[in-house]
């Protein structure tokens, strides 16, 4: 059901419900505006489609009432709009202003890059944020492998700024590093001098350039003997990544994350190609921006960083992200120091959230506490209708039959469940069926 998956990627419901299919991170929603009381006529009008493309799709919906006079309520009317791929806006409504804003060209200015780190397994991507940012992640990650997702900032000699997203560089986690690439201005490629191009470079380098995101290759581990980087970059070529010596436009950046040679040199080319992509936000009207990750803390409890791209957040701002809402009570950066605003391309972690926002959602502002809740009460009631339609068309025949396995999955960030339900869900075993019957964040 593609409209599903329509509906199900613009609030992102939970993943055990509904497959979403992948939507084009730059691609534009047009805006519809509806009222309570519409005909399905009236509505396939403005939807500028037939009124039997809107009845087949209230009957997906399980509405009784389908002929083109059928009058439908709002609730519905958003449903059959949001299936149809556009964004609803109700008139003379205060429940749904939780919705991104046409910015003006005029009140854009430039802002940092958000750098997203990408690469192979064990190819030195976590030990290059290290360098960066000059803090260590290593001694508290599993196995050595990234987990969930942060942020931060790098303040340059030369009073420039880079914003860097760590995401995972493992395959099991590779739905949570698309929604790095969804967010990020720039990839920084990480590739191992002494292996290669691997299967998470590939992957990497698909998911960048359907994001339509510039990349920026960083060869690291050349401090190592017998290394072949003239062999390293003839695979870059096979994959579509043209070097700028071999008259391409990407650059190619000799590190070692170790030592910290060429570490300046990659920053120079990261600004570089900020400047050629012409990087800009808002920094006047309202806040937008993305929750990078969420958990929930002892004595904060529910906390949730987000990454500003417009606006400017303050401590009072009341937010809005998916199924979750805040009134901000504190922010703090990378450093654990408290922050009284962040700016566009400003990763800070807040607290203040009534709901664990997910990994992924966009994150709006809207006027007041009440504004906010009726906001998500409303995606709630959708949701619910949303999967209880799709459990209603794809219930199986010889489910009393099947053998079910109850699953309880929980892990210490958003980030990390959602990665491990998206596995969930893609594994099809033939004798049994998985119910994921709760997730949690937390112990």
């Amino acid at each position: 059901l593609n409209y599903m998956a329509m509906i199900s990627r613009w609030w992102r419901a939970p993943v055990l419900l509904l497959q979403c299919t992948r939507l084009s991170s730059s691609a534009q929603k047009p805006v519809v505006l509806l009222k309570d009381g519409l005909t399905v006529k009236e509505l396939a009008n403005k939807l500028q489609t037939k009124s039997i493309a809107v009845s087949k799709l209230l009957k997906d919906l399980g509405e009784r009432s389908t002929h083109q006079n059928a009058r439908l309520s709002s609730e519905v009317a958003e449903l059959v709009a949001m299936g149809m791929g556009f964004t609803p806006n109700l008139q003379d409504s205060k429940t749904h202003h939780a919705t991104p804003i046409p910015r003006s060209r005029d009140v854009l200015k430039p802002r940092p890059p958000i750098v997203t780190v990408m690469g192979h397994v064990d190819h030195g991507k976590t030990t290059l944020l290290d360098t960066l940012r000059s803090t260590s992640v290593a001694a508290n990650e599993a196995g050595g492998i990234t987990q969930h997702i942060g942020a931060f900032s790098v303040s340059l000699s030369n009073g420039r700024t880079i914003t860097f997203l760590d995401t995972p560089g493992h395959a099991a986690f590779s739905s949570m590093r698309e929604r790095g690439a969804q967010v990020t201005d720039i990839v920084v490629l990480v590739v191992a001098a002494d292996d290669g191009v691997m299967p998470q470079t590939i992957e990497s380098i698909k998911l960048a350039e359907e994001a339509r995101v510039p990349i920026v290759v960083a060869i690291n581990k050349c401090d190592k003997h017998e290394i072949n980087i003239s062999k390293v970059k003839q695979e870059l070529l096979q994959y579509s990544i043209q070097l700028e010596e071999f008259g391409g436009e990407t650059q190619a950046i000799e590190v070692s994350a170790l030592t910290g040679k060429g570490i300046e040199a990659l920053e120079e080319a990261i600004i570089a190609q900020a400047e050629m992509s012409n990087i800009e936000g808002d920094y006047t009207g309202p806040v937008e921006g993305f929750i990078v990750e969420s958990r929930t803390d002892k004595g904060l409890g529910h906390i949730a960083t987000v990454l500003v791209k417009h606006g400017v957040l303050r401590c009072g701002c009341v937010l809005v992200a998916g199924e979750g809402w805040a009134k901000i009570r504190t922010m703090t950066n990378h450093t654990g120091e408290r922050m009284k605003e962040a700016t566009p391309s400003t990763p800070v972690l807040t607290s203040g959230w009534r709901e664990l926002p997910l990994v992924g959602e966009k994150c709006l502002q809207v006027t007041k506490e009440s504004e906010a809740s009726q906001v998500v009460n409303r995606r709630r009631y959708l949701n619910q209708r949303i999967s209880q339609t799709y459990k209603s068309k794809h219930k199986r025949i010889d489910e009393e039959t099947e053998l079910t396995v109850p699953l309880i999955v929980k892990g210490d960030v958003g980030g990390s469940v959602e990665a491990l339900l998206g596995i969930i869900e893609s594994a099809k075993p033939h004798l049994v069926r998985l119910d994921v019957v709760h997730t949690g964040i937390g112990g």
